[in-house]
């Protein structure tokens, strides 16, 4: 399988780079190898990245989960209460579904699904910074100190 992608900003000379190498790989399926082939178009979302995951898992989880133990919560120190800090901020800014089991004793009960910003196909780069986003203003309404992706790329030394 042979996967091409436009992307919104590329330019008229990387356009039409990408239909060149498009062509010669349907030529050579059709008449080199005699295959039929199918081109189905659909809307690229780009996936989150490794750089904003780090972000997240770096400053946010670890600056509130201090931060609510501070407050007096009991909160595991380790990779459970990061998890728990996670799915607590995604919760409160709204980044999941709730889906209902309906149960054979004709009661139902109802889960959360939280939205996944990791580095999948189904994640979404927008979704994952309106985490961030959220998260920093959250953090500031409560008083929680949380050094801007801008102040943590510096300290680290990233572009």
């Amino acid at each position: 399988m042979n996967i091409f992608q436009f992307w919104a900003n590329d330019n008229n000379n990387q356009i039409n780079k990408i239909f060149e190498n498009l062509k010669k790989i349907i030529l050579q399926n059709i008449r080199n190898e005699n295959k039929d082939i199918t081109i189905t178009i659909t809307e690229t979302k780009k996936a989150p990245s490794i750089k904003s995951q780090r972000y997240i898992w770096g400053v946010i989880i670890p600056s509130v989960k201090k931060a609510l133990i501070d407050f007096g919560n009991e909160i595991p120190n380790n990779k459970t209460g990061d998890q728990i800090v996670y799915e607590y901020l995604k919760k409160e800014g709204g980044f999941f579904e709730i889906n209902v089991l309906n149960l054979p004793d004709g009661t139902n009960s109802s889960f959360y699904e939280f939205e996944s910003f990791g580095q999948n196909k189904d994640a979404d780069k927008k979704r994952q910074t309106d985490f961030i986003d959220f998260c920093l203003k959250w953090g500031a309404e409560q008083g929680i100190y949380m050094q801007t992706p801008d102040e943590w790329k510096l300290l680290r030394g990233l572009k």
